[in-house]
Parts: structure tokens; C-alpha cells; sequence
């Protein structure tokens, strides 16, 4: 039968050591400062040194070089994006964040090192490798240091995933975390799930001209007063792909009435918002787009992507 493992590292996040223990739960979070932060091991100061000493000290924070890194100006952005610029200290505390991570998966590797040599040669050459997050994080792009926004450094995470008969692609399609569910159904030789809101990847990762009808996705956040961005208000967003009548936009519409739309062919950073100032037409058609991607389902989410 197929062998299904799932691993989950903490890596690569970061947790405030400031929090203060709480007292109903009985789990003092705040007090061990070794709990999150990546952890030293003597030993690789000998078989890593080189590549720790790198990561702090030479390799570029290429988020810092981005033009949305403490973006110059905000007033096109909703009222709650327009915090202050950045001074100093916030770019420090960006950095060593940034730096941090990486260094966090250091361990990573190792991980994947130990299942690649625990697996028999055959099993090895049949095994399906699938390497992805959960979440993308802003590093002081816009301002921010947070996750759940619409801004493209928050919504985008990496996905990798290779085998036997997978193939790779030179072109640009949009795919969802959730799609992974309905690949692994199919590998694993079960049917698809077609009340779930995703889609198997398999005819886009065995063959070249896979059919994948994919234009659009929906991209949702729900206020909440504590957590990661509690200043943040309610919206929902469509963000199109390359195979849309609208390519590569971003439309959000917040709770409060306040709108975002970017092209991101001419604006990839997201610095101009040009809701207020792209063809009415266009802002229509997004808006079409969003309302069923709100409440679509199974086979009608497909519908609604398409």
C-alpha cells in the first residue's frame, strides 16, 4: 500500500520571547527562550560554520533590495496600511528576522537528508517528494512585518514537488496549497473529491500540455481582535492568473468599503493603488469574479476559477 509521511517542522518561524505566560492554560510559552528560536549545536559550528557565517553576515536581504520594502509612500493604501516608515531599529529587527529563517532551515535539510537515506533504493526512485508552506509572511514590504494580508509576499508560497514521471514546466499556471489534498488522493490511487475546493495536479505534472483551466483564486481574511494581524480588517480578493481576460490582477474589497487593485504585469511590488483610477469595466469584471469565488463549493469553486 502507498506509504504517506507528513512532516511538519517549526521551522522556519519566529515567536515573540515577550509574551508573557498565560495563567489558565498552564503552558509558560514566555520563559524558555530556547522553545522557538533556532537552537546552536556545537556540531555545526564545524559542518555548517561556512554556510551560518554567510547567511549572517555576506548573503543580501533580498527583501530589503525590493522597492515595497518600507515602501516610500502609503497614502494610496487603505487607511490601516499606512503605518509609519520604518526607522532603523525596525529595519534591523527585518533583518535579523529575515536571517533567522533561513538559518531555521538549516535543519530543514538535515530532515530531508535522513528520509532520503532511511528509504530502500526502490522505494526511493517511486517516492513522490512534495516541499511547500503554509502561509507567506511580509518582512517589511509595505511597512509590514505580517502574514493574511493580499500583498503578494503574503499570499505566495513556495511549492515544490518532484518523482518519477513528474515533469517540469516553464510556464506560469496557478496552483493552491489545497490542490496537494486532491494530487495525493490520485497518486495514492483513491478518486478525487469533488465536493472539496481544489483539484488533482497530476494532469499538469505528468504532461506538458495538461490541461489546467485555472484563471483566478479568491483570497480571504476574517478579522480577528488578537493574532497575527488584529488590525487588519475583513476582506475578500481575486487574484488572477496569466490565462485571465484581466491578467495578473489583485482586487480586494474590505469590510469597510475600501478598495486595492493592482496590475502586476506594470506593478509587481504593489505600490500604486489604482483602484480609483482603472476602467470601470475592469473593476466590474473583478467584482463579478469575486462574488461566487465567496460562496462556491466543490465542483462550482472550479466553475467560478474558470
Amino acid at each position: 500500500k502507498p506509504l504517506l509521511l507528513y512532516v511538519a517542522p517549526m521551522a522556519p518561524h519566529i515567536e515573540d520571547q515577550t509574551i508573557a505566560p498565560t495563567e489558565t492554560d498552564g503552558f509558560q510559552e514566555g520563559n524558555d527562550p530556547w522553545r522557538w528560536w533556532a537552537r546552536w549545536d556545537p556540531r555545526d559550528e564545524t559542518a555548517k560554520g561556512a554556510i551560518m557565517s554567510y547567511i549572517w553576515n555576506v548573503l543580501p536581504n533580498y527583501v530589503a533590495l525590493s522597492a515595497a520594502f518600507n515602501e516610500a509612500d502609503v497614502s494610496d493604501k487603505p487607511v490601516f496600511m499606512r503605518n509609519e516608515l520604518m526607522d532603523a531599529g525596525d529595519k534591523a529587527a527585518a533583518d535579523f528576522q529575515y536571517r533567522d529563517r533561513l538559518w531555521c532551515l538549516l535543519p530543514v535539510d538535515d530532515i530531508v537528508k535522513k528520509i532520503v537515506a532511511a528509504l530502500p533504493p526502490e522505494q526511493l526512485a517511486n517516492t513522490v517528494w512534495i516541499l511547500t508552506s503554509d502561509n507567506g509572511f511580509m518582512l517589511g514590504e509595505h511597512r509590514k512585518s505580517q502574514k493574511l494580508a493580499a500583498y503578494e509576499p503574503s499570499i505566495r508560497i513556495p511549492l515544490y514537488i518532484s518523482g518519477p514521471g513528474i515533469i517540469a514546466h516553464s510556464e506560469a499556471y496557478i496552483v493552491l496549497l489545497q490542490d496537494v489534498y486532491q494530487t495525493l488522493l490520485e497518486i495514492g490511487g483513491l478518486p478525487v473529491n469533488t465536493s472539496a475546493d481544489s483539484r488533482s495536479l497530476m494532469p499538469l505534472l505528468t504532461s506538458v500540455t495538461g490541461l489546467w483551466n485555472r484563471k483566478r483564486f479568491l483570497v480571504t481574511h476574517t478579522q480577528q481582535s488578537t493574532g497575527a494581524a488584529p488590525d487588519l480588517p475583513s476582506f475578500s480578493a481575486v487574484r488572477t492568473g496569466p490565462l485571465d481576460a484581466y491578467p495578473q490582477r489583485t482586487y480586494v474589497e474590505y469590510i469597510g468599503g475600501e478598495l486595492e487593485h493592482y496590475s502586476l504585469a506594470v506593478d509587481p511590488n504593489e505600490l500604486t493603488n489604482t483602484a480609483l483610477t482603472a476602467p470601470g469595466a475592469e473593476l466590474s469584471a473583478l467584482h463579478g469574479y469575486l462574488e461566487p469565488l465567496k460562496t462556491c463549493a466543490g465542483t462550482s469553486a472550479i466553475t467560478a476559477e474558470n
